[in-house]
């Protein structure tokens, strides 16, 4: 390459010292910002935006189960789930009536295990 044609060159475009096969001539044009979350853990419905339950409709299950830590550490907490309404709800405990968080199902077939699914782990 040049010395005239590397100060013509786009912006976009690879260098000589990269390992990529393409390149780029395309001019970059401002577009609206998309602002991202650096936090990696899935907020689903966290407290205040957690999906309120209906007392109402009928429970399909209820139980403990052990959900990881919001913080992003590796730490399990045991939470009473109650699923209603295409909808997993977790507490801190079976009395709690304040939902701390909500999952979403809308599209998920839910059924128990059969013994054809061969899934013999405790939890």
């Amino acid at each position: 390459m040049s010395k005239q044609d590397r100060n013509q060159r786009p912006s976009s475009m690879v260098s000589e010292t990269s390992t990529a096969g393409t390149a780029s001539t395309l001019e970059a044009k401002p577009g609206p910002k998309i602002i991202k979350s650096s936090s990696k853990v899935h907020s689903f419905g966290k407290r205040d935006q957690a999906i309120r339950r209906n007392p109402n409709v009928p429970v399909v299950v209820r139980g403990w189960l052990h959900k990881q830590d919001s913080s992003g550490m590796r730490l399990w907490k045991r939470r009473w789930f109650v699923l209603a309404d295409y909808c997993l709800f977790y507490y801190k405990d079976s009395r709690e009536e304040a939902v701390l968080g909500s999952i979403p199902l809308p599209s998920y077939v839910i059924s128990p295990v059969a013994p054809e699914d061969r899934i013999s782990r405790k939890y």
